[in-house]
């Protein structure tokens, strides 16, 4: 997917080479696809995905005190005194994961339907 000097994956190449390996691998098409910038994500488009059962797909910084850049994917959301994306990170085995949303906090974030 085309790796950049850190071993890491530019966003428009994680968006394009996931899709690829789901179509060709998988025989999968989708109904629709979104990929979105920092700039054109904001927290009303995540609870849409939320209710429109999209699994996203976000490129997220800060992500704990071990790993800053990382993707995992949002399932839910939680709204307290902050926000909160529902996660599947792969780091743990619970089903009990959030990450803070904070508009500096995503960098991109994409899906398939």
């Amino acid at each position: 997917m085309h790796h950049n000097d850190n071993f890491g994956t530019y966003l428009s190449n994680g968006f394009d080479g996931l899709g690829d390996y789901l179509e060709n691998d998988y025989k999968t098409s989708w109904a629709g696809n979104d990929f979105r910038r920092r700039s054109a994500i904001d927290w009303e488009w995540i609870k849409l995905q939320v209710l429109n059962n999209n699994v996203v797909c976000y490129a997220v910084n800060n992500f704990n005190e071990n790993v800053d850049d990382h993707s995992v994917l949002g399932v839910g959301y939680v709204n307290t005194d902050k926000t909160y994306i529902r996660i599947a990170s792969g780091f743990s085995k619970t089903l009990s994961n959030f990450f803070e949303y904070k508009y500096t906090n995503i960098d991109g974030a994409w899906y398939y339907s």
